[in-house]
């Protein structure tokens, strides 16, 4: 399904955007599907990880290395060969490796999920713009507090509301669109010069 999947208009918008505002601009997403990279995005944050990437299950490096290309997609019942199940050992300790995305039990951290970067770039920012997330999740809503606590605004795109809304509406830096994100950007690049 992530294969088959292919950058949308969107994300070309989301470059057309970093290319008008270059060091400006940067992408903080919980995408895992790579689909900004393959877009053209550069200024990237990949806060919940990347399945195109692997790492020691063990933890015995902090190697990150890319899935090799060698293995076939698969049916969901279909069973990985000998061959393919060596090539997911992690190259230093043999141990097996698992994707490098933030499961549901984990914590962020800086080395996997850019928390720490990612949070220092909230504290500077002038302006966290939100596409279409329900911050359902931790790192976002701290994300969104750092931007608050010192000084920047947030504008939460979203067809409807969500926790970001339950949470930060009262503050009066925070402002709700309540409308697709494609027109949002669209008329937000109209503004940039």
């Amino acid at each position: 399904m992530f294969n088959d999947a292919e950058p949308n208009k969107n994300h070309e918008l989301l470059v057309t955007l970093e290319n008008k505002l270059g060091d400006r601009f940067h992408c903080i997403t919980q995408n895992i599907d790579n689909l900004h990279q393959r877009a053209g995005t550069k200024r990237i944050y990949e806060i919940h990880g990347n399945l195109h990437e692997m790492r020691c299950s063990d933890e015995c490096s902090k190697e990150v290395y890319k899935i090799p290309h060698k293995i076939s997609l698969k049916e969901i019942n279909e069973d990985l060969t000998i061959k393919e199940k060596k090539l997911l050992k992690c190259p230093k300790c043999g141990e097996s490796t698992r994707p490098n995305i933030l499961w549901f039990d984990e914590y962020y951290n800086e080395r996997n999920f850019k928390l720490h970067s990612s949070l220092k770039l909230a504290k500077n920012t002038t302006l966290l713009i939100i596409l279409g997330t329900s911050g359902a999740t931790n790192l976002p809503n701290r994300l969104v507090e750092q931007t608050l606590k010192y000084g920047g605004h947030v504008i939460d795109v979203n067809l409807e509301d969500n926790h970001f809304t339950k949470s930060f509406s009262m503050k009066k830096q925070f402002y709700s669109v309540r409308k697709d994100i494609h027109s949002f950007l669209l008329n937000l690049l109209e503004t940039i010069h």
